[in-house]
């Protein structure tokens, strides 16, 4: 949270639009209370307003309502809108075509790597970013849920992350064509050796 938090005070409105998956309601309405007790009125956009619409913070989870699951999921939809990020549980998912989001980030993985790719498709033909945090214990054996082909995904350091995840899908080749150090966290590494 300081790097995400850091980068948020320092840039406010120029703020990447980002979704954090947090796996639980509990974690996620703690970040939610964290961010915007550290950023006070730049939790707002302008600054002196108190309106939850104004909020470059939000929350977005089931038991929230309609009614701000709505303007988020419109913000969200906007080339450039006023929501810089937003803390999600699985609520937010199937179907959301956000052209705006250019950084998806996993508190902890997922369990499988179906609801991984699901999450992370969000910008097709666009830079994006996709973080996914984790201790020993998100991938330990004894995880409920986990799938052992999401713990490989995890785990892996030396092949392209990219193609792992589409070969989990039956796929064995990527439409990436950039440089290989912008592919993925893996093919970075290699490509500096």
């Amino acid at each position: 949270m300081s790097e995400v938090l850091a980068e948020l005070k320092d840039k406010y409105i120029d703020f990447p639009v980002t979704i954090m998956y947090c796996d639980n309601l509990e974690s996620l309405g703690y970040c939610f209370q964290l961010l915007c007790h550290e950023l006070g009125t730049r939790a707002y956009f302008p600054e002196s307003s108190t309106l939850q619409e104004d909020r470059i913070v939000a929350q977005f989870h089931e038991d929230y309502t309609e009614r701000i699951k709505i303007h988020i999921i419109s913000e969200l939809r906007k080339q450039n809108p006023k929501v810089r990020l937003v803390l999600a549980t699985v609520a937010l998912g199937m179907g959301l075509n956000a052209p705006s989001i250019a950084t998806v980030i996993h508190m902890r993985p997922p369990t499988i790597p179906e609801k991984y790719m699901q999450e992370i498709g969000r910008r097709i033909g666009k830079p994006a970013k996709a973080l996914c945090y984790f201790n020993n214990s998100d991938i330990a054996k004894h995880r409920k849920g986990l799938d052992n082909a999401m713990r490989a995904y995890i785990q892996n350091t030396d092949k392209c992350l990219r193609l792992h995840l589409v070969g989990h899908f039956g796929y064995n080749s990527v439409l990436f064509s950039g440089e290989k150090a912008m592919c993925c966290s893996n093919c970075k590494v290699t490509s500096a050796d």
